[in-house]
């Protein structure tokens, strides 16, 4: 019995991680509050940047895509760690979880997207493999 072909996706982690971490720490500098969802930027600059980030990491690595937006919460709290907000971490990956839904969401249709081309091809596959054995037989 063949195994599986494993990926190594540890890079998506440590790349969403240090996209969520930069993107909090820039929107919390620029924007001069002490957490970067307080400021207007997070919504208008922070959401669409990490989405990207999500979608260029979920085609790169389309396998359990629910990881890619973890890592890049969790990299976003501990930035928020790290800028001084230690005291308030439940706070933080509450809120933090609630807004990543949209980066879960890209996610999710990268994934399924990325599957369903999968699926295609290898439809695509068996329909020639099956042609190729009539045209096997009849010669």
């Amino acid at each position: 019995m063949d195994k599986p072909e494993r990926v190594n996706d540890g890079m998506g982690h440590w790349v969403a991680g240090a996209v969520g971490a930069l993107v909090y720490i820039l929107i919390a500098s620029v924007g001069q509050s002490p957490v970067a969802w307080s400021s207007v930027s997070y919504f208008v600059l922070g959401w669409p940047i990490l989405c990207v980030g999500i979608w260029l990491i979920t085609r790169q690595f389309p396998q359990r895509s629910w990881r890619w937006p973890l890592s890049m919460m969790l990299g976003q709290v501990f930035a928020s760690i790290l800028y001084g907000n230690g005291a308030t971490i439940p706070i933080a990956m509450i809120y933090v979880t609630v807004l990543s839904l949209p980066q879960f969401a890209v996610a999710a249709l990268v994934s399924s997207r990325h599957a369903g081309s999968l699926q295609s091809d290898a439809e695509a596959g068996l329909d020639t493999g099956d042609e190729q054995q009539k045209q096997d037989k009849q010669s």
